[in-house]
């Protein structure tokens, strides 16, 4: 059998991680194109779904503004999947070296939070009618900023709210614009949509047409450090974890 990448559905794991080997359904195993190494293909299944959900889950982009971090795994996948269904992708970042990141991943603009006032710019970008879709990794830090720069009718995906877990919803802000909100979670999708995403993830990947980022890479006796390295919140791309 060749190399496998696997997206693991539930949203537990009582067999363990961290492991050399683990035991997994055959339908959670799914075939990477010989072209990709095995720490490409562990940067794939959860980042590279959860991007695709957040990004695709009221349908297709063309044509759209999409909203997205430019730097993070899941924000540069969707980054990536934004452009190739053709939206108008604009990106919010914090460094030089990271808006050049999110440029390479197809992003249209991008935008220094550091330096430059996102709601204006991202108006300015979209002549004052605000982004159609976010994609949001910190619901409770963001979604104040986020009701000023989503469109009328428009859509915020977010599939985390590290900040705060039980954040403050901004009603009336987001009420008037008749915004929908979106809860994404790749572990738990019907098996239908499971189905769709994999089959649009297979296809990218025997063309080629995402790219996989590998921050560091840290032997399994050294996976503390790896854990402290992904904490630190400052590298830029994946923390990948080796046996043998």
């Amino acid at each position: 059998m060749g190399n496998v990448f696997w997206l693991h559905t539930r949203k537990e794991n009582p067999l363990g991680t961290a492991a050399e080997y683990n035991a997994l359904d055959i339908a959670e195993v799914h075939t990477l194109p010989e072209s990709l190494s095995f720490a490409e293909g562990a940067c794939i299944g959860v980042p590279v779904a959860t991007a695709h959900h957040a990004v695709l889950i009221d349908g297709p982009v063309a044509g759209r503004s999409v909203i997205a971090g430019g730097a993070g795994v899941v924000g540069n996948y969707a980054v990536q999947i934004a452009a190739l269904d053709g939206a108008i992708v604009i990106t919010t970042v914090s460094s030089a070296e990271k808006a050049a990141h999110a440029k390479a991943a197809g992003a249209d603009y991008v935008i220094d939070y550091r330096t430059e006032d996102v709601a204006a710019r991202v108006l300015e970008i979209t002549g004052g009618e605000g982004g159609d879709r976010i994609v949001e990794v910190d619901l409770g830090a963001n979604m104040a900023a986020d009701a000023k720069i989503i469109k009328t009718d428009g859509v915020i995906a977010f599939y985390s709210s590290t900040s705060q877990r039980e954040p403050v919803l901004p009603y009336y802000p987001l009420a008037l614009k008749g915004v929908t909100l979106r809860l994404v979670q790749a572990y738990i999708m019907a098996p239908e949509k499971r189905r769709r995403v994999l089959d649009d993830i297979a296809a990218w990947l025997a063309s080629g047409a995402l790219s996989h980022t590998i921050a560091r890479r840290y032997p399994l006796d050294q996976i503390a450090a790896a854990h402290e390295a992904v904490e630190q919140g400052s590298v830029m791309g994946k923390v990948v974890v080796e046996t043998g």
